[in-house]
């Protein structure tokens, strides 16, 4: 089986479970060609990222004129079908905040696309994310091109479903792809009932390399771990608030923030503000290796996200045998157990996250350890990256079949 994959930028830090499927893919027997529609600005920090950068098709980087001469390749050989590509592309981009030129481009793209998918053979597409690669592959199946299968994540794409033409982009796809329960039933939402057959549920397989290391015991110091780009949906400053509340009750608090972004001088200024920079460490971006070294250095993973579907760091935290603390928001009632593996806090509220920290903080360490030991067992159980690459494999093989 020749599959391509297509993603907006690839490889990316927080896209190592895409990563992580194509590779099970892989040792699998299925042939898999990298595409991507730009690459990422952010750094590479993880060699296994550097080696995917290089086997990755960027679309933009072929430039303007290339771009325009598939299009004038298509227009000569299959007017009709650009045409029709063409009309779908208004319908979808007049709606969409990104504007009808912008969806001129994803036309040229899928131009591009389908004259590469034809001279490698590639008879499939699988999409991550139902934003412009999805676009991509919707124009590129209306140009003849290959048919596609659409990993939907959130909670992005169910906020702007309407403006991302989602119901159409479901009803192109061969099958769609949620990772978890309240992924599915948010997909349903916003597609027609003629499309829920084809809506399946496959999760996040657990890291190979987390599930291979034994986990260090608990650390005698007061350390927990937050890792995420600094942006509002993942919402550091909440944190920040929290860890001066605790701070002020005179316990005993650092922590570890791993990522950067946007908000980056704010969470600074908030260091300041509160007196926190003995408590709290702006790591940057990390490479998988860090990440895991630092899980093994904390009592916990706290996570202060205003939005999430299910965060992979999650299961790389319980796999560690850390508990974990997380808004309540999203799928991740489906990973973390309140007051078994972790503790879940309502999204937004700086007093209840300082709470849990407390809780974290001054817990016997026996206990804290058999949370952790309770949420390796669980992920172990349900997250299996082998077979969650079979689930997909099988349905990607039904597609082949059907054809």
């Amino acid at each position: 089986m020749k599959l391509g994959y297509l993603t907006n930028q690839y490889p990316k830090i927080s896209h190592t479970f895409i990563r992580r499927e194509i590779n099970a893919l892989e040792a699998q027997g299925v042939d898999v060609t990298r595409f991507a529609i730009r690459r990422a600005r952010e750094p590479f920090p993880d060699a296994a990222d550097q080696r995917e950068a290089a086997r990755t098709i960027f679309l933009l980087e072929y430039g303007a004129r290339t771009l325009a001469q598939n299009v004038l390749r298509v227009m000569r050989a299959q007017p009709r079908a650009l045409a029709d590509a063409a009309r779908l592309m208004r319908r979808i981009g007049w709606r969409s905040p990104r504007g009808l030129a912008r969806h001129g481009v994803y036309l040229a793209e899928a131009c591009a696309l389908q004259n590469l998918c034809a001279a490698r053979g590639i008879s499939h597409l699988h999409v991550h994310h139902a934003t412009n690669p999805a676009a991509v592959a919707l124009l590129c199946k209306t140009l003849g091109g290959p048919s596609y299968s659409l990993t939907i994540h959130g909670p992005e794409e169910f906020e702007h479903a309407a403006r991302l033409a989602l119901n159409e982009k479901i009803a192109g796809a061969a099958f769609v792809v949620a990772v978890s329960e309240w992924g599915r039933a948010q997909v349903l939402k916003h597609c027609d009932a003629t499309q829920h057959p084809k809506v399946h549920v496959i999760r996040i397989g657990a890291p190979p390399e987390y599930v291979e290391t034994t986990p260090a015991p608990l650390p005698d110091t007061p350390r927990v771990l937050w890792v995420g780009r600094l942006e509002e949906q993942k919402d550091p400053l909440r944190l920040t608030q929290a860890v001066a509340r605790v701070r002020a009750q005179n316990v005993a608090c650092a922590v570890t923030m791993l990522g950067d972004g946007p908000l980056r001088a704010a969470v600074e200024q908030d260091i300041a503000r509160f007196a926190l920079g003995d408590a709290i460490v702006l790591g940057g971006w990390a490479n998988s290796a860090r990440v895991l070294n630092e899980l093994r250095a904390c009592r916990a993973l706290v996570l202060s996200s205003r939005a999430e579907n299910v965060p992979s760091v999650i299961l790389e935290a319980l796999l560690q045998e850390r508990p974990v603390i997380c808004a309540d928001v999203g799928g991740v009632r489906e990973l973390v157990r309140d007051n078994e593996t972790g503790w879940l806090v309502p999204p937004r509220d700086a007093e209840a996250l300082a709470g849990a920290l407390r809780r974290v903080l001054e817990m016997p360490r026996a206990t804290l350890q058999e949370m952790g030991a309770r949420g390796r067992q669980f992920v172990l159980e349900r997250f299996d990256a082998d077979a969650q690459a079979r689930a997909l494999r099988a349905l990607l093989e039904s597609v082949a079949a059907a054809r």
